[in-house]
């Protein structure tokens, strides 16, 4: 059953209503008991999130695009010129839309659009008070989940993050291995590379893309709501611990460290933020895996036998997931054709004809 919206212009007053008895669509309940409702649910939950998140980009895209023309951007301006015009475009929908005074310079072309950006802050408020209110409620189901003590354990990874994972993946008690589970994330590797270096680079066909299973927009909500919290909390700064990396805090801050130890020997040619992109992916691999494992073995409905470990490899020695990763191989031509050759014969495979 669902409730309309009582007013028009309720719930515009811009602030955090948390604690506050929802206006909105109320969310369907589920019995506690039952594992495989409660992720159905969350799934729903988590398509309405990923709804106003992309109706408040198109937006700000929009807004980004009206403030460019008022920038003066010509197509046929050089690509430095264009970029900085695209920038100064960006700056300043992001500083109105934050309430931030304008640049000095930006006032004569804030002055020209600010009705207009006033009238997509108003649209944005309403999507941003429903992300909230959603996020709330698959925060509070989270606690009925298997895993919600454990996940209090281990810092910087909190409910919103489980329930990200549970939203895109549903019933992790329905993946045999977690390596199952690393694919549906975007987290495994495809024939050597990570999915990112195959959409800079190319090289996959559309039937490969369809094998892979990769989607960008689910990638991206696992970096920002796992990866980038837990690199927060997980590691220290370069500066406080003395080294190259920062200083390991936690379990996958250790994953994370050994992984940029290794890639700088096996990866010279790497530049720092690709490194650091790269450790993050591995480290998230191993919560992953552990929060995989820790679902099983508090899964009633599993097997007994079923209940394996699902990161051996970890069990006190994080080298073991930091070298196993098929993109930690080294740079040397040799590696370089094996993968090629790999991937043309699993083309053939596929077309015997």
């Amino acid at each position: 059953m669902t409730h309309e919206i009582q007013s028009s212009t309720q719930s515009l007053d811009g602030q955090d209503h948390d604690g506050v008895e929802s206006q909105w669509v109320d969310v369907p309940s589920v019995e506690a008991s039952n594992l495989q409702a409660i992720c159905e649910t969350m799934t729903e939950l988590g398509r309405r999130r990923k709804f106003c998140i992309s109706l408040a980009n198109k937006q700000t895209n929009a807004a980004k695009a009206y403030v460019r023309s008022a920038c003066g951007f010509r197509g046929d301006a050089t690509e430095g010129e264009r970029e900085a015009v695209n920038k100064r475009a960006a700056r300043i929908v992001e500083e109105f839309l934050s309430g931030k005074p304008a640049k000095d310079g930006d006032d004569d072309i804030l002055d020209a659009v600010v009705t207009e950006l006033r009238l997509v802050r108003i649209c944005l408020e309403p999507l941003e008070l429903r992300r909230k209110e959603v996020e709330r409620e698959m925060k509070k189901l989270t606690r009925s989940l298997p895993v919600a003590e454990w996940v209090d354990g281990i810092a910087g990874f909190g409910p919103i993050g489980l329930a990200i994972i549970v939203a895109e993946s549903g019933n992790l008690s329905n993946y045999p291995h977690h390596k199952m589970l690393w694919k549906r994330l975007g987290l495994a590797p495809y024939e050597g590379q990570a999915y990112s270096t195959w959409r800079m680079k190319g090289g996959l066909t559309a039937d490969e893309w369809t094998d892979a299973g990769y989607k960008p927009r689910r990638r991206a909500e696992i970096h920002a709501c796992i990866a980038d919290p837990m690199s927060k909390h997980q590691l220290t700064s370069k500066e406080k611990s003395g080294t190259e990396y920062g200083g390991a805090k936690g379990r996958y801050g250790e994953v994370y460290v050994a992984r940029r130890q290794a890639t700088a020997i096996a990866h010279p040619d790497w530049k720092p933020a690709h490194a650091r992109m790269d450790a993050l992916r591995i480290m998230t691999k191993a919560l992953v895996s552990d929060l995989w494992s820790e679902w099983r073995r508090s899964d009633s409905s599993v097997h007994p036998d079923q209940k394996l470990g699902a990161a051996k490899d970890l069990e006190g020695d994080v080298s073991a997931m930091v070298m196993n990763d098929p993109i930690c191989i080294g740079p040397s031509p040799s590696n370089r054709l094996w993968a090629a050759m790999r991937l043309a014969q699993r083309r053939k495979n596929s077309n015997p004809g």
